[in-house]
């Protein structure tokens, strides 16, 4: 009797161990849900847009040969009044909905006024990175590595340019 209350308990555990996984989101999924929130801010830059701009800014070699190393880049801000308080709402949510099993957490910082988690998934084929903060959440695909995106500002800033952000 006590072998068979066991296995049921075992069994039952591995199903509530199965839905919590099967709960949490794809990162785009998590993206896409978020968009719908008031007072979020969505910004997105894809693979085509950034063949657009190899082409617009051929004559700078650096910035072209940067942007070719660009998949896609995705953002979230909190908005309007008490943005500390919604960005505290939207880190929360974010690593607790969203499935990051593998991603490699790089860095974290957690205080009284700020979180902050930096996160990097290795392939073949391209890197992902996502810093997930109290201040935003940005994701970025590529062929590129760390030590590039300190110069990831000044692509974003020519994205917005050319959509007239």
């Amino acid at each position: 009797m006590k072998t068979k209350v066991i296995i049921i308990i075992l069994i039952l555990s591995s199903f509530s161990g199965l839905t919590q996984t099967k709960s949490k989101k794809t990162l785009s999924q998590t993206f896409k849900s978020s968009i719908i929130y008031d007072n979020v801010t969505y910004f997105e830059v894809t693979k085509k847009m950034f063949e657009s701009l190899t082409k617009a800014y051929g004559e700078e070699p650096k910035v072209k040969e940067y942007i070719s190393k660009l998949h896609n880049i995705k953002m979230l801000q909190p908005a309007g009044e008490k943005r500390d308080v919604k960005g505290r709402i939207l880190y929360s949510n974010f690593i607790k909905h969203t499935n990051l099993d593998d991603f490699t957490l790089l860095m974290t910082n957690n205080n009284e006024k700020t979180k902050m988690s930096f996160f990097k998934k290795e392939s073949n084929d391209k890197n992902e990175f996502l810093l997930v903060s109290t201040n935003m959440i940005m994701y970025v695909s590529g062929t590129l590595d760390i030590g590039s995106l300190s110069e990831l500002e000044g692509i974003i800033e020519l994205a917005g340019e050319a959509v007239g952000i």
